[in-house]
C-alpha cells in the first residue's frame, strides 16, 4: 500500500489524489491499457493512474489539477503554471511540429490517435488521409495496405512525410506487421532516385571497414523481414574483430518490443536485451 512517510498530502492535492486511488482501488474501464494489472508486466505500472477518470473525475471536478497548479504558481511566483507530463499527446505533436512547415502536405492514417491530428492543426500541415483495411469479422480497424501508401505518395510526391501506426488505437495489427512491400514502398521513397545502393548510409554492411567500433547488441527478430540483413550486419561486425552479442527471438515480428501488452514475449525479450546491454557496457 502506498504511503505518504514525509506528510505532504494535506498540502499537495495530486499526491493526495494518486494515495486516495491507492486507497481505494477502482475497476477501471479507461486508460492506462493495463487496468491496474501487475500480473503481465509487475509492479512497473503499479503507479500509473491517469488523470482522468483517476486522479479525478472525467470531467475534473474535483478540481484537483486546477488546485495544484494554482499552488506551484503561488510558490513560483507565477501568474499561470500548467503542468505538462506523461502520455504521448505532446510527442506526437512535437513530431507534427518538427517534420515539416507550415502548409507541408503529410500522409496520414484516418485512424491515428487524435493527438496527431491536433499536432497536425498546430503545425498548419495539410493532411492526405489513407483509411486502413478493415477486418470483416469484427469491423475493426488493422494497418494501412502498402498498395493504398503507396498510391498516395505517387499522388502526392511533395509529401513531406507518413504517419502511420501499428498497433493501431484498437490494438490490431496487420498479420505480418511489416512485409516485403511495406519495405519497397518506403526504399522507393526514402532512397533518391539514382542513388549508390551501396552508400554505406543506407546500409552500414557496405562499409569497407567495420573494425573499431563499440561493443554491439543486434535484436532479431524471426518473423521480421530484415531478419537475415541483421545477422549478417552481426557477423560482419564479429569478422572485423568487434565484440558483438545477438539477441535473436524467433517467434517475434518486426517491432514487438513496442507492444508489450499485446505480444507476451516482448517483456522477457526486453530483460534478456537489457541485460546484454549491460554486459556490453562493462
Amino acid at each position: 500500500m502506498a504511503t505518504d512517510p514525509r506528510g505532504l498530502r494535506a498540502d499537495a492535492p495530486l499526491l493526495d489524489a494518486w494515495l486516495r486511488f491507492q486507497e481505494q482501488p477502482p475497476r477501471p474501464f479507461t486508460i492506462p491499457g493495463h487496468k491496474q494489472r501487475t500480473d503481465l508486466v509487475g509492479d512497473v505500472v503499479a503507479g500509473d493512474v491517469p488523470l482522468y477518470a483517476g486522479l479525478d473525475t472525467m470531467k475534473l471536478t474535483s478540481g484537483v489539477l486546477a488546485e495544484a497548479e494554482a499552488r506551484a504558481a503561488r510558490l513560483w511566483g507565477a501568474d499561470v503554471c500548467r503542468f505538462s507530463t506523461g502520455g504521448a499527446t505532446h510527442a506526437n505533436q512535437a513530431v507534427a511540429l518538427a517534420v515539416a512547415g507550415e502548409g507541408d502536405t503529410v500522409v496520414v492514417s484516418r485512424t491515428l490517435h487524435r493527438s496527431l491530428l491536433i499536432g497536425l492543426v498546430l503545425a498548419g500541415l495539410t493532411p492526405v488521409w489513407v483509411r486502413p483495411e478493415v477486418d470483416p469479422a469484427s469491423g475493426l480497424p488493422l494497418g494501412v495496405a502498402p498498395e493504398t501508401l503507396r498510391r498516395a505518395l505517387d499522388a502526392h510526391p511533395e509529401a513531406r512525410a507518413v504517419f502511420v501506426g501499428d498497433p493501431s488505437y484498437v490494438g490490431n495489427v496487420r498479420p505480418i506487421v511489416l512485409s516485403n512491400e511495406d519495405m519497397a514502398v518506403f526504399h522507393g521513397h526514402y532512397v533518391p532516385e539514382g542513388a549508390d545502393p551501396t552508400d554505406l548510409r543506407l546500409s552500414p554492411l557496405h562499409a569497407p571497414d567495420l573494425s573499431g567500433l563499440p561493443p554491439a547488441v543486434v535484436v532479431l527478430a524471426g518473423m521480421d523481414p530484415l531478419h537475415d540483413s541483421g545477422v549478417r550486419y552481426a557477423q560482419a561486425l564479429a569478422d572485423a574483430g568487434n565484440h558483438v552479442r545477438v539477441e535473436d527471438f524467433h517467434q517475434m515480428p518486426h517491432g514487438f518490443l513496442s507492444f508489450p501488452y499485446f505480444c507476451h514475449g516482448a517483456r522477457p525479450a526486453l530483460d534478456a536485451i537489457v541485460r546484454s546491454q549491460r554486459a556490453a557496457l562493462r
